[in-house]
């Protein structure tokens, strides 16, 4: 996580000349994480597993907003969700101040994140878990209401409809002068594959195990994973029912130096890697 939080410094400092603030890291990696475990957060696994190349891919596509808010007024932003979209992500954050020793409640400044669609009306507010310390609410899974305990508010929509929608940051009680924030989004695209290892500039090693690796929006689906060591002309299957939410499979490579290409076909859809 500090490795990939240092990549997300030198990729902003590339694209803005200047560090970037570290809530913004902070809303970076928790909202491009893959969710894991229990759906959406929980206390076992958290906002979900690290995954440095969304991370880096939401500052290379601008999908970072940020602002600052007094108490009783909102902040929004207006944005256009395509056709397509299998799942929309938005995490909020923002550096709290401290609260006085011995405090009932440690939070100060409570900000407020919703999302709207501007043409129905429709309102989601964030994802809650319940915090009362007994192990059977701990175990509840998170429910959508307003958070007053947090300085991370995150809200998940799968398959939006197409249209404009509207990211609200309301200030429900500030006692400072005003709260910066920052909002970190993506927007899943439906049924892509993307292979991520290996690529062209890697190598595997022959007969030894070896990680594959991919992104996929195609959901709880298999695959059947091959491969070809004559430019595509023959296929060789390493497995009939790939489980594609894993995003990896361990390969026993054979025992032969050569140049390899792999395939993963879903359905009637075919993604070939680089060789």
């Amino acid at each position: 996580v500090s490795g990939v939080a240092l990549l997300l410094q030198h990729q902003f400092k590339q694209l803005n000349n200047t560090m970037p603030p570290n809530a913004l890291v902070k809303a970076i990696l928790i909202n491009t994480a893959d969710d894991v475990g229990s759906k959406e957060v929980d206390f076992e696994n958290g906002y979900g597993s690290l995954n440095a190349i969304n991370a880096v891919r939401t500052l290379q596509n601008g999908r970072i907003l940020n602002g600052s808010i007094t108490n009783g007024a909102f902040h929004n932003f207006d944005v256009a969700i395509p056709a397509g979209i299998k799942k929309l992500k938005l995490t909020l954050v923002w550096n709290d101040p401290p609260a006085a020793p011995n405090s009932t409640k440690a939070l100060v400044n409570d900000l407020d994140l919703e999302l709207m669609n501007t043409f129905s009306g429709e309102i989601w507010k964030p994802w809650v878990l319940n915090s009362f310390p007994h192990v059977d609410s701990l175990k509840k899974l998170a429910v959508r209401k307003r958070d007053s305990l947090n300085n991370v508010e995150q809200i998940t929509l799968e398959d939006p409809q197409p249209g404009n929608y509207r990211f609200t940051v309301k200030g429900f009680t500030v006692i400072t002068p005003s709260q910066g924030f920052y909002i970190a989004y993506q927007m899943d695209t439906s049924q892509v594959f993307e292979w991520l290892f290996p690529t062209a500039s890697d190598v595997v090693f022959q007969a030894s195990s070896n990680t594959v690796r991919w992104n996929s929006t195609f959901g709880p689906m298999t695959g059947k994973l091959e491969y070809s060591i004559d430019n595509s002309n023959t296929w060789q299957t390493i497995d009939n029912q790939v489980n594609l939410t894993s995003k990896y499979y361990k390969w026993i490579t054979p025992a032969t130096a050569t140049t390899a290409i792999l395939k993963m076909t879903i359905g009637a859809k075919q993604f070939i890697s680089d060789p």
